[in-house]
């Protein structure tokens, strides 16, 4: 008798479980007699399932905690690496809570897989996004652990680039040695490689020198600008001249660069030591002497 009940006991416990949750092509079945709000669920909203039969929906409270107990392996093991048999007694002290500069946000998130193929409907395939986030998340475990340490993150070594072969594209999606390239989290590299816009209004004379002011607005432009740039070519201890006046009339528009009128790399390769710091330009003495008579003017008063 217990062999024939060990037996059913062992049968019972095979047994499919119970169908609770509707399978995708039974929703669709149902979908157009669900009302607005139940459609929006349905299309707007994933769950994870899992227990036997993946009956069972995990809550927002199971999920926290399945990632709070991942994560604190996942920085152990690495600690263990970095310090030893000292690991478990250092993460015992520490407060696990992520650094807000590796908490995504949805921009970081397009930007992360932007560059994955997707089919006709737009629909990614499950094992590119599990491989992409799971070498992204290596990156911020790795920049969480040199925090705790103050080990810097590029002497943080890939697993995946230690035996390197030149025949395995790492960087295919496709292929099973895929790694990423980068050593920052996407939020820190988007940080630091993000183009800077280009200050139109940074180091603007007041005047525009192709406009044709009349004499009253031009002197008090020209005392503007006097007052504005006097500073960066001379110290409180000079006094006022027209050679200074002219060397604060004539401070180049940095944000020119090479396309202005002055070159900001003459003094690199090979426009070194030439004098080549302003472009050839036609000049014209008698405009030259009114210019510095007015400056030296200026500059008296």
């Amino acid at each position: 008798m217990r062999g024939g009940q060990k037996t059913i006991t062992a049968t019972r416990k095979l047994a499919e479980a119970p169908q609770r949750l509707l399978q995708e092509e039974d929703v669709n079945a149902i979908y157009d007699s669900l009302c607005e709000k139940c459609q929006a669920r349905v299309d707007g909203f994933v769950s994870l399932t899992c227990g036997r039969g993946g009956q069972h929906v995990n809550t927002d409270i199971e999920i926290s905690g399945m990632i709070r107990e991942v994560t604190y392996t996942d920085i152990l093991n690495l600690l263990i690496v970095e310090k030893g048999s000292t690991a478990k007694q250092m993460i015992q002290t520490l407060d696990l809570t992520e650094p807000p500069e590796i908490m995504y946000t949805e921009e970081h998130l397009r930007e992360l897989i932007k560059d994955l193929d997707t089919d006709y409907y737009d629909r990614y395939e499950f094992d590119d996004l599990q491989k992409l986030i799971l070498e992204d998340r290596r990156l911020r475990i790795n920049y969480w652990v040199s925090k705790i340490t103050h080990k810097p993150i590029e002497k943080f070594k890939n697993p995946n680039l230690l035996n390197w072969n030149e025949k395995v594209n790492r960087k295919d999606i496709k292929n099973p040695y895929f790694t990423l390239q980068r050593i920052l989290p996407i939020s820190l590299h988007m940080e630091r490689t993000k183009v800077v816009a280009k200050d139109e209004k940074y180091d603007k004379l007041h005047f525009d020198h192709t406009k044709q002011y009349i004499q009253g607005e031009h002197d008090l432009l020209l005392q503007k600008t006097l007052s504005k740039e006097y500073h960066r070519i001379t110290d409180i201890t000079q006094k006022a001249g027209g050679e200074v006046g002219v060397n604060a009339m004539i401070l180049r528009n940095y944000n020119d660069g090479r396309h202005g009128g002055w070159n900001n790399y003459s003094c690199y390769g090979q426009a070194a030591n030439r004098g080549d710091f302003v472009k050839k330009h036609q000049k014209d003495d008698t405009k030259a002497k009114q210019f510095k008579t007015r400056l030296d003017a200026a500059a008296a008063e």
